[in-house]
């Protein structure tokens, strides 16, 4: 098996960033109140990392993005991912993501109707302004989570890059007993 090289597989999550923005855009025509705002946005972004971190690992072997870039996840034996291994993989974002939208609903619960209103049309790729004062409305603990989550972020990127010499996994491939490699052609 040939395992994935650094530079693909980067390039695999930023070309699946791609299918977030819908999610924005959708959440600001949704978002006539503060709380469907959230709600709609927590809601479009979970579902979305779902398909693609769960569902397409399971399905197709991997997110579009990988597979655009001809990687596949599979389990360390070469054999392919199935529905635990997608889970095991996710199990940690997803509990950072639930905890992460779940502070950010509180947030958003607190801008007033009219404050919320005073805020410019959100565009195509949702908006900012009023994220950022989700965030600020947010119990103070949030910022505890952002930190935790980068954390995670950074050992789980600091394991790949220092687990070159053997099959180039992160924290979450550890976890979950996965590989990710170059599609056989």
């Amino acid at each position: 098996m040939e395992y994935g090289s650094y530079l693909r597989r980067a390039s695999a999550i930023l070309l699946d960033l791609v299918f977030f923005v819908p999610a924005g855009a959708l959440a600001a025509l949704a978002g006539r109140t503060p709380v469907a705002y959230a709600a709609s946005w927590g809601l479009l972004c979970l579902l979305v990392w779902g398909i693609l971190n769960i569902h397409c690992v399971q399905r197709y072997g991997g997110s579009p993005g990988k597979l655009l870039l001809g990687l596949r996840i599979v389990r360390a034996d070469g054999s392919p991912a199935g529905y635990r291994e997608a889970w095991r993989r996710s199990a940690v974002v997803l509990v950072f993501l639930l905890l992460y939208f779940a502070t950010i609903f509180l947030g958003f619960a607190r801008i007033p109707q009219a404050e919320w209103d005073a805020y410019p049309q959100a565009s195509w790729s949702g908006d900012p302004a009023r994220h950022h004062r989700g965030i600020e409305l947010a119990p103070a603990w949030i910022q505890l989570l952002i930190i935790a989550g980068r954390f995670w972020g950074l050992a789980d990127f600091v394991t790949w890059v220092f687990n070159a010499r053997r099959r180039r996994q992160a924290l979450h491939d550890l976890l979950a007993g996965t590989v990710v490699i170059r599609r056989p052609a």
